[in-house]
């Protein structure tokens, strides 16, 4: 993931201006931390696609309302390993803070799942 993108997704999630939810990306606007991600990418013009059901909104060409979708985990710019995806997902879901959870981001290399 390049630095720029890790320190927007950070800023993002200390800002107070999302919704944390669990178990979904975004559930009728409240978001995982790995949702903040999915909507800096949409408004910062990452061609990712954004569908909606009466709750949700799904990403990519899958449509992948529960996990990041592959278009942002393959890409150079938002690439996050398969570990550190997980661990995210976990620690949001246990009830982590967007707070906690940025500073975890701030201190990992999210490629490899390792700390720098």
């Amino acid at each position: 993931m390049k630095d720029e993108i890790k320190a927007k997704w950070t800023k993002a999630l200390r800002s107070g201006q999302y919704e944390q939810g669990q178990r979904y990306l975004n559930n009728n606007n409240k978001l995982c931390c790995l949702g903040v991600l999915c909507e800096i990418a949409f408004k910062e013009g990452f061609e990712i696609k954004r569908t909606f059901d009466s709750y949700r909104v799904g990403y990519g060409e899958e449509e992948h309302s529960r996990f990041l979708p592959y278009e942002l985990s393959d890409s150079e710019d938002y690439k996050i390993g398969t570990r550190s995806c997980s661990r995210l997902m976990g620690m949001n879901d246990e009830g982590t803070s967007f707070e906690e959870i940025a500073d975890y981001i701030d201190k990992m290399d999210l490629t490899k799942g390792q700390y720098l």
